[in-house]
Formats: C-alpha cells, sequence, structure tokens
C-alpha cells in the first residue's frame, strides 16, 4: 500500500512539473533517474527515424495513455494503463480497428473483441482467464448475427459447439469435452432438414453415421468404431455411384457445333 501511495504521490508531482515545462511551450522526453528507470514522457523511433511509441512512465513501468505507431506512421496500438491491468485497442495499417481488451501484466483477461480488416465489423468476441480461454467464444457474419458459438474451459474446447447459417438457422449441433469432439454430431440444411448425423467418441467417430438427402431421406449409414470405418466397400459403392452420375451429367451438356459457331463469327 505504501509502495503504490509512494507511486501515486511521484506521478502527480511529475505531472505537475511536467505540464509547468509545457506551459513554457518546452516538454522533456526520455528522462531517468539516479536508478536508470524511465520516468515521465518518453518516445522512442525506428531505425528509420519513423516514431515507434509515446508514453509516460513511473518507476520504468507505463502509465496513463501509451500510443504505438507501424513503421510506415500508421497507429498500431492505444493502451490505458492503470496499475495491473492495460486496456488496449489495436489497429490494422489500413486504420480499422482490429481488436480491443484488457490485459493483466502481459496475459488477456475478460472479454475481447475482434473486427474485421476489411469492413471493421465485429467478427468476433473471445473470453479470457490469465491468458487462458474460458466461457463463450463467438464469430459472427458481416451482417451481425452469430456464425458460431464455441465454449471453452481454462484453455480447452469444453461444452456445446454450433454454428449457423446467415439467418441464424441451425447448421450444425455438436460438443466438445477436454479439448476432443464427443457425443452427437448433426448437421442441417438451410430448411432445417437434418442431412447428418453421428456420434464421436473421444473426438473420434463411433457407430453409425447417416447421410441424407436434402429432402431428409436416408441415403447411406456408415458405421465406425474408434475412427475407422468398417463398412469400406459401402463407400466405395457410394463413391462410384457419386461419379458414376458426374459422368452422366457431363454426357447432357451439348458438344459445340464448331461449324455453326465459327459461321456466326463476324
Amino acid at each position: 500500500m505504501q509502495s503504490l501511495l509512494s507511486k501515486t504521490i511521484l506521478f502527480l508531482l511529475l505531472l505537475t512539473f511536467t505540464l509547468t515545462v509545457v506551459s513554457q511551450g518546452d516538454t522533456l522526453w526520455n528522462r531517468t533517474d539516479e536508478n536508470g528507470w524511465k520516468q515521465g514522457y518518453w518516445k522512442k523511433y525506428y531505425p528509420c527515424g519513423q516514431l515507434m511509441y509515446t508514453g509516460f512512465f513511473i518507476d520504468n513501468e507505463p502509465a496513463g495513455k501509451m500510443k504505438r505507431f507501424y513503421d510506415d506512421g500508421h497507429l498500431k496500438a492505444e493502451l490505458e494503463h492503470a496499475g495491473d491491468a492495460t486496456y488496449a485497442t489495436m489497429y490494422f495499417r489500413n486504420g480499422q480497428k482490429g481488436a480491443s481488451g484488457k490485459y493483466v501484466g502481459q496475459q488477456r483477461d475478460s472479454v475481447w473483441s475482434y473486427y474485421s480488416y476489411y469492413t471493421g465489423n465485429l467478427s468476433g468476441r473471445e473470453t479470457y482467464r490469465m491468458g487462458r480461454k474460458e466461457g463463450p467464444a463467438i464469430k459472427y457474419y458481416p451482417g451481425g448475427a452469430r456464425a458460431e458459438v464455441l465454449y471453452w474451459e481454462n484453455d480447452a474446447k469444453y461444452g456445446r459447439w454450433e454454428q449457423y447459417y446467415e439467418d441464424s438457422t441451425l447448421r450444425l449441433s455438436a460438443s466438445y469435452e477436454m479439448d476432443r469432439l464427443n457425443g452427437p454430431y448433426r448437421v442441417f440444411n438451410r430448411n432445417k432438414i437434418l442431412i447428418l448425423e453421428g456420434t464421436y467418441k473421444n473426438g473420434k467417430m463411433e457407430g453409425d453415421w447417416k447421410f441424407y438427402t436434402d429432402e431428409g431421406e436416408l441415403e447411406h449409414t456408415l458405421r465406425y468404431s474408434n475412427g475407422e470405418i468398417l463398412n469400406e466397400e459401402e463407400l466405395m459403392k457410394w463413391a462410384r455411384e457419386f461419379m458414376d452420375n458426374v459422368e452422366k451429367d457431363l454426357g447432357r451438356i451439348p458438344e459445340p457445333d464448331f461449324e455453326d459457331f465459327f459461321d456466326k463469327m463476324p
């Protein structure tokens, strides 16, 4: 407590002194005390001469606002230091905001938001606890609708995992345990019809995996054990039928009449 009080008093004294100097039309930069610690306003430059950062220091630690820049002069980050916490807003080189959130020490903490390089729209949110992912991670479509929700526990995927179409219709439903897919796995088309269902066990496909048409009719069933397919002949038959249909479709494409084509050329 006494150390914090002494730093606060030093900060106020330095601030008062700095304001006095500024009022005289000058500012002292890059000062160090008898211990070699940074005190007051500092700025640093890249080897090319471009400004790298400006900030205020107390006992060699940043305090208050700091700005960092890319080597081309564009703003890279705005930082607000408040005790052990640092509130950060970071930018892409094109000027768009890239991310915002809080650091505790050097680790991400609480909710972090991420933005699109191209549009500036919110593209995702993640929750951290002392540098480790904890809680929901959400991705968004450019229009703002949720695209995906995935839960984390102690930096490992744990809990439900869902994906959505742009109109918020459910596309995929599954779940994780200790970073591995575990339990039912289902995929739906845009008409909310189930087109795939199966089960994961400790990250591997297990049991019957059923594939349906867009109308919901059962088309194929593949059987798995510990991630290995049991009825491989069914898979090969399916692949052959698929290729046969592709070749049939190709046969329906009319061949060009080259003579007629050249006759129509201007």
